[in-house]
């Protein structure tokens, strides 16, 4: 799993988006995890493995699949959820900030999971993935311009995958989370943030 969050809002900080954690898990459902550069063992047997990488770096991505098989074998299953999203009128929106968006969400997506297929096809694993997208993948929120776009092409990326993929018994599938707010005990979510998104 390649995780970053991004359907996220928090009040109180935010990491880096465009770094994910990588936890390549392997044994049965419910293995525990591993922390952060360690390895874990779960109560049934699993074993996790966790470290972080810019999903946006194509050779840190390749890097990071080449270590998780070497320790641990080849994945069967992947889960690439790292994003960001921005706020901004679409006509105050810069090529800057429309390109961070786009590389982490959209591009971010492509590396990972296509390493992750070539991993499971070279390796001749049928094995599952799934891009986490966004309910605004079909619905636009206001001042979501690039965000909008962004899981938009993630959702048909997702759906393009399977095409090419499933005569290796690789098979992808798109997720469509909401909003996901986490409220600090007595902290409250910025409706400057909040407001336009549910809007």
């Amino acid at each position: 799993e390649l995780g970053g969050g991004d359907e996220e809002i928090d009040d109180v900080g935010q990491r880096d988006p465009h770094v994910a954690d990588e936890r390549a898990v392997h044994g049965p459902a419910g293995a525990a995890r591993g922390e952060r550069g360690h390895h874990g063992h779960g109560q049934h047997g699993g074993v996790a493995v966790a470290r972080s990488l810019e999903v946006r770096d194509a050779r840190q991505v390749e890097d990071a699949f080449r270590r998780i098989t070497a320790e641990l074998g080849p994945p069967f299953a992947f889960v690439h959820s790292a994003g960001v999203l921005v706020h901004s009128p679409a006509l105050e929106l810069g090529a800057d900030a429309w390109r961070e968006v786009i590389d982490a969400n959209l591009t971010g997506t492509f590396l990972c999971a296509s390493e992750a297929a070539r991993t499971m096809v070279d390796a001749g694993v049928a094995g599952r993935i799934v891009n986490v997208a966004s309910v605004h993948s079909e619905a636009p929120g206001l001042g979501l311009a690039a965000y909008d776009a962004s899981k938009g092409g993630v959702w048909l990326l997702t759906r393009s995958l399977p095409l090419e993929l499933a005569a290796h018994r690789v098979h992808a599938h798109p997720a469509a989370p909401g909003l996901i707010v986490h409220i600090r005990p007595g902290a409250r979510p910025d409706p400057e943030l909040l407001d336009p998104t549910v809007s």
